[in-house]
């Protein structure tokens, strides 16, 4: 069973706003997005004030706070002032009223609803929102029917339980930088798939090598069409999925078992089951790039984590193009987080794995057993010589390379530009606590956390520590 308090938790985001807004224009664009899209039915639009050091504190309590399901209302904003210059538009929502792909939807709506200061079209309330064990015909009965084969055991690294519902969560998230993450699209594109698919087929073939014999897979299926794709919504659903490899079987064959099981699961997508209780979810979708806002800089936070998992394990993947994030959401009570730390790893391994040679075998695509994660190198190999041997300009580009490498380096991207905004590249709240600790023990300075309101590119955090070392002396 759910852990109700946990099940009440919706699908947060967070929109960061630099520079000089315009409040009252923000705030009316928020409620012509609640105009616009009438199933979120009654929004909650309020304001806060907290502090820089304060603010990751108010958006986690914004994040994991519950809904009431009968009284409502079930999406809220919340416009959080950190200081001069930084805003904060926090929102999120119950799930019966939106998905994670109504996100684009609701950032590019903010983003013209505040550039026209005008009302924007509004659109019908429940227009193609899914009805999950509703009518269906016979033939649609008979094509679940043979999808609900009875409960597939799941064996994974450190696995203790395999509870049901949405229960407490933890996180583990990794990041297939540009080269990772061109090499799967390469891969992708020699097999004919897409990232989803292959991404998908990999998943299983994880779950094959740890010795579970049938799917345990959950698919979130978008039911968006042509005619409601611009709408925020519930357009997704929960569907079994069936294929899963045999050791004998190549990777190409298993691939295109993937592929004929979605044609055939989009096909019949518009009158799901009834909710599947199976212990891996797994989840995709593509992340468009933040909107202007005219006089501020934007960037958004798309993977705000709510403190709830799905099932045993719940697999994220976010699709930048340039990156791919991929969140292992897992319940505490069912495994740890060391446990899942290595599932990371072993799937990275076998994405790589997969990408050197796309034809290969299940058998032969073995993750390792134990992988050390990546050592800090010591402090003082990172250091530039002796401050008396180099120039104030010299030392400085010195900097400014250290700091690169540690973006480089967390958000597993190259070639990061000096004035790319850390947020626009996919990073969020754990990525900034993360360069911070980096940036301390390699650097030896503390940056504030501040310094990522006010200029979050790498540009800005090297002037900050070039300063900090100037009053170390």
């Amino acid at each position: 069973m759910p852990h109700a308090s946990f099940d009440l938790r919706g699908i947060p985001l967070a929109l960061h706003l630099n520079g000089p807004v315009d409040v009252p224009a923000l705030l009316g664009a928020c409620a012509a997005v609640a105009r616009r899209h009438p199933v979120l039915g009654p929004v909650r639009i309020t304001r806060a004030e907290s502090s820089p050091e304060r603010y990751p504190q108010t958006a986690a309590a914004e994040a994991t706070r519950p809904f009431d399901l009968d009284r409502g209302p079930l999406a809220r904003f919340t416009l959080v002032t950190v200081g001069p210059g930084r805003t904060r538009l926090l929102f999120t929502a119950h799930r019966r009223v939106f998905d994670e792909s109504s996100k684009d939807l609701l950032v590019r709506d903010l983003a013209d609803a505040y550039f026209s200061r005008a009302a924007l079209p509004a659109l019908p309330a429940a227009c193609g929102v899914r009805d999950a064990g509703g009518d269906a015909d016979g033939e649609t009965e008979a094509f679940w029917r043979e999808r609900d084969p009875g409960p597939a055991e799941l064996v994974l690294p450190g696995l203790l339980a395999v509870p049901l519902g949405i229960g407490p969560g933890e996180i583990v998230e990794m990041v297939l930088g540009e080269t990772e993450s061109r090499a799967v699209g390469a891969a992708a594109e020699a097999l004919g798939a897409s990232r989803f698919e292959v991404l998908l087929a990999v998943v299983g073939v994880l779950l094959r090598r740890y010795g579970t014999v049938a799917s345990p897979l959950a698919l979130d299926l978008g039911t968006r069409t042509r005619d409601t794709s611009g709408h925020i919504g519930p357009f997704a659903v929960e569907v079994p999925f069936l294929p899963h490899p045999g050791p004998g079987d190549e990777f190409p064959g298993h691939l295109r078992a993937v592929q004929a099981e979605l044609r055939a699961l989009r096909r019949f997508r518009h009158a799901p089951p009834a909710p599947t209780s199976r212990p891996v979810l797994f989840s995709y979708r593509r992340r468009t790039a933040a909107p202007s806002f005219p006089g501020a800089g934007a960037a958004v936070e798309w993977t705000v984590f709510n403190g709830a998992a799905r099932g045993a394990l719940h697999v994220q993947a976010v699709d930048a193009g340039r990156s791919l994030t991929i969140g292992l959401r897992f319940n505490p009570t069912a495994i740890g987080h060391d446990d899942v730390s290595q599932i990371a790893v072993h799937l990275r391994a076998l994405l790589r794995a997969v990408a050197a040679e796309p034809r290969a075998k299940v058998a032969d695509l073995v993750a390792p057993t134990h992988l050390e994660p990546d050592e800090e190198p010591p402090v003082t190999d990172l250091f530039a010589p002796a401050p008396g041997d180099v120039t104030q300009s010299q030392a400085e580009d010195t900097v400014t390379a250290q700091v690169r490498e540690i973006w480089e380096e967390t958000l597993r991207l190259d070639d990061i530009g000096l004035d790319e905004d850390i947020f626009d590249l996919g990073g969020h709240s754990l990525t900034v606590t993360q360069i911070i600790a980096k940036t301390r023990r390699r650097l030896g300075v503390e940056v504030s956390i501040d310094v990522f309101f006010d200029n979050p590119t790498i540009a800005g955090v090297a002037e900050e520590v070039v300063r900090l070392r100037g009053e170390l002396g």
